[in-house]
């Protein structure tokens, strides 16, 4: 994502999708508002470091993994973001298969070009 932006003179948008656990009838929130910030905080550090401008988000709203790919799509719909950076699963079973749902979703709603990262 950084060389991207550096390429084309663009900002950095780093985005954490904070999700809500839903059972029943009822949502409540799967980590808490510092962590989802110092979980951005964290990447903005790496993406200054290479000296890149950055912004960060936190999403609220994603009540599933599937959510978080609406959710991503519909920020970088509002930015005008002109790619996506995403990263491959760091691990596998239902963990990777819950995380194919979000990037589902985002390929479905997003209106730019999606570029997965593999940092293995």
């Amino acid at each position: 994502a950084a060389r991207l932006a550096t390429l084309n003179g663009r900002t950095v948008d780093v985005l954490h999708a904070q999700e809500f656990a839903v059972a029943g009838d009822g949502a409540a929130e799967a980590e808490d508002d510092a962590a989802a910030r110092a979980a951005v905080r964290q990447r903005l550090d790496e993406v200054a470091a290479l000296g890149v401008p950055a912004v960060g988000h936190v999403l609220h709203g994603a009540a599933g993994h599937g959510a978080v790919g609406r959710l991503i799509a519909e920020h970088a719909g509002r930015v005008g973001a002109r790619a996506i950076v995403i990263g491959t699963p760091s691990h596998g079973g239902l963990a990777a298969l819950m995380e194919a749902s979000a990037s589902q979703e985002l390929w479905r709603h997003a209106r730019c070009s999606i570029v997965i990262v593999n940092d293995s």
